[in-house]
């Protein structure tokens, strides 16, 4: 029996997922925060969004970090090394919510004016905040097929 079958062995079917996975509800802010990567769609003049919802999410408290990674990646927990794109949309209206694809393991960013045709939002790290809790809010159980 090789060592990786008896290292396995040794671990029980919660412990095995914890140590592949990353431990049920305990994704801390730091290391949600180290997953986000820049995805597509960022300019020099949205950039700065970007650094807003890493900076948002880091304030999130335990409960708001587990809902966080079940609008994103559709799991409440998250292991080092993984990662969450961000990606901007350029979208029209400064309603508009930001999306998820759980598939991608992507977080899509509503930037109004990403391709020049108005200058880029200006967010507070708070607007951020809410508006991502909104939306997360406001995804409900999950995605539905029409």
């Amino acid at each position: 029996q090789s060592a990786l079958c008896r290292a396995v062995a040794a671990y029980g079917g919660s412990d095995l997922r914890d140590l592949l996975c990353g431990p049920t509800g305990g994704a801390t802010a730091d290391l949600v925060v180290r997953c986000l990567v820049e995805g597509s769609g960022w300019t020099p003049a949205t950039r700065h969004v970007f650094d807003l919802v890493r900076q948002a999410v880091g304030s999130y408290d335990k409960d708001q970090l587990t809902q966080l990674l079940q609008f994103t990646i559709g799991s409440d927990s998250i292991s080092e090394g993984s990662e969450i794109k961000v990606s901007a949309q350029d979208l029209p209206g400064a309603d508009r919510l930001p999306t998820s694809s759980t598939c991608t393991r992507e977080l899509f960013w509503p930037v109004a004016g990403i391709s020049g045709k108005a200058p880029a939002t200006s967010a507070s790290c708070q607007q951020i905040r809410d508006r991502l809790l909104l939306a997360m809010r406001s995804s409900g159980d999950g995605f539905h097929i029409a």
